[in-house]
């Protein structure tokens, strides 16, 4: 991390051919860029998917062309934009962790970053005596990293004699929180157990002093008034607000086969159920239940949102619906609200358009909840059936896109499909990735990120196929044309970091930023 190299300023250019009005784009790194802690002469192969926080730092993975003073054992690392776009190496391999152990970083995985521009990271740890064991770490306010929990290793709050045996991973959505808690699921070896209660699955958070906080174990005492213990937990989430969610299979000392019980909670506050799958579920009405349930959602206050199953009275099958924690409480637990449901009329379309499934959830802090679904009634077709939507908490909504439309900002396509999970951000942004249909191209389906708003603007951030400006001051010939695009997060300022490869083979990592309108 101190080796010779700069990166010039970031430029900054205006969105023009490809791209809506309103939409600027920032070049983070290229495969040339030259970058203090890497070699001069070092050349980039790959870069990761791009995260970026509410301050707009991004941060990426990076691996680098052998040679030019380059191995196998130091060709990786993560890069992080500082203050004014300045890329500097935030970590490589071989680089030290925990101080003057003698431990080093042997791999890096995949970044998180959360508001404070603190990252994390699940990898492997090279140990004084040689040995690779897996490992989480994560950085301080100074860019140092530790190994926060890793095979072999011991942390405040386990029993005695306990230790991680591996693997070791991250908790989903925000696995490292404002306040840079981190949730982590790793396995347990209890030297003193016997067969299978040796090694124990767990999922617990370690807060900024190093403290282990047990959320959830195998073989454990489940949390609530039921009599049991935790055999399986899965769907394990942590909100940017330290909020928890997961599911887990529970062992009750009064029923011979398992139930499905959801949790809710925090460490700070605790751990409460929220429902069991396939019985009564206060809130929802009488004789109500949840048989299934899945793609849970928090938002930055511990609001739940999530996929699920109903049946009951006035329900003639297990129909879908998207239900979401409400202010109050039922029982123990917080109260659930069913907010839209198969044969519901779709928002913004034609009357008897209806639901039909739904792919994704997402919630924020407004208790807006954006969801892709699939449609059934008249006029519904292979070609169309696929639509993105938007219910205020107030229970309006609107239609986002649609498949079968033309693809806003581009002239001939059309929208085909919905690519992975659309993204929501507090400002009320959705980003979603389109696969477009362009038969009579030279490929014929293209990908392309969008920025849908509340006021009904869908602007256009990237396209494959398409060529993106090029930056003043490179001595590129024309502008270079995307090939493919490759991950995308998007902030609450309406920032979208992403990757792009374009077809001369060079690549970049980008940020675009959209202008919100004074009404939004």
């Amino acid at each position: 991390m101190v080796r010779c190299g700069v990166l010039a300023v970031a430029i900054v250019w205006c969105a023009s051919v490809g791209l809506a009005q309103g939409v600027s784009v920032r070049e983070v790194a290229r495969a040339d860029s030259r970058v203090q802690g890497v070699p001069r002469d070092a050349v980039f192969r790959s870069f990761g998917p791009p995260r970026i926080n509410d301050a707009g730092r991004v941060v990426f993975s990076f691996v680098l062309e052998s040679g030019d003073g380059v191995t196998a054992s130091d060709d990786q690392g993560l890069l992080m934009t500082r203050g004014r776009g300045r890329l500097t190496v935030l970590v490589r391999e071989g680089g030290d962790v925990d101080g003057a152990s003698g431990r080093t970083i042997a791999s890096v995985g995949q970044p998180v970053i959360n508001s404070r521009g603190l990252v994390a990271f699940a990898g492997t740890a090279r140990e004084a005596g040689g040995a690779v064991v897996p490992a989480v770490f994560r950085s301080d306010a100074r860019g140092r990293f530790e190994a926060v929990a890793r095979m072999g290793g011991r942390l405040g709050g386990l029993p005695e004699g306990v230790e991680f045996s591996g693997p070791i991973g991250l908790a989903r959505q925000t696995p490292l929180d404002d306040q840079s808690n981190l949730a982590i699921k790793a396995r347990l070896v209890d030297p003193g157990g016997r067969g299978t209660n040796r090694f124990t699955e767990a999922h617990f958070v370690v807060d900024t002093r190093g403290e282990l906080t047990f959320i959830a174990r195998e073989g454990e005492s489940v949390h609530g008034a039921v009599d049991g213990v935790y055999r399986k937990v899965n769907e394990f989430r942590q909100g940017s607000s330290g909020a928890l969610v997961y599911t887990a299979a529970v062992r009750e000392e009064a029923r011979a086969d398992a139930s499905t019980v959801v949790y809710t909670g925090s460490p700070r506050r605790g751990v409460v159920p929220v429902f069991t799958v396939r019985e009564e579920v206060p809130g929802l009405g009488e004789g109500v239940s949840i048989t299934a349930s899945s793609l849970f959602d928090l938002n930055e206050r511990g609001a739940l949102a999530f996929r699920a199953q109903v049946r009951g009275p006035g329900i003639t099958h297990n129909d879908w619906a998207i239900v979401t924690t409400r202010n109050g409480s039922a029982g123990d637990g917080p109260a659930l609200e069913i907010v839209v449901q198969e044969g519901d009329q779709a928002f913004g379309l034609d009357e008897g358009v209806v639901y039909d499934a739904v792919t994704s959830v997402d919630i924020d802090a407004a208790r807006r909840v954006m969801f892709a679904a699939h449609l059934r009634g008249p006029g519904v077709t292979q070609a169309n059936q696929h639509a993105l939507f938007v219910r205020e908490a107030d229970g309006s909504g609107a239609l986002l896109a649609r498949a079968g439309d033309p693809a806003p900002g581009l002239d001939g396509p059309v929208i085909q499909e919905f690519f992975g999970d659309p993204m929501f951000n507090d400002a009320g942004q959705t980003l979603f990735v389109a696969q477009l249909d362009e038969r009579g191209t030279k490929s014929t389906f293209a990908r392309a990120c969008y920025v849908a708003s509340l006021d009904g603007r869908v602007q256009l951030v990237a396209a494959e196929n398409r060529p993106v400006p090029s930056a003043p001051g490179r001595s590129r010939s024309g502008e270079p044309v995307v090939a493919h695009l490759t991950g995308f997060d998007l902030n609450d300022r309406g920032e979208v970091a992403f990757g792009a490869e374009f077809e001369d083979g060079d690549q970049a990592v980008l940020v675009a930023t959209v202008r919100r309108l004074a009404s939004e």
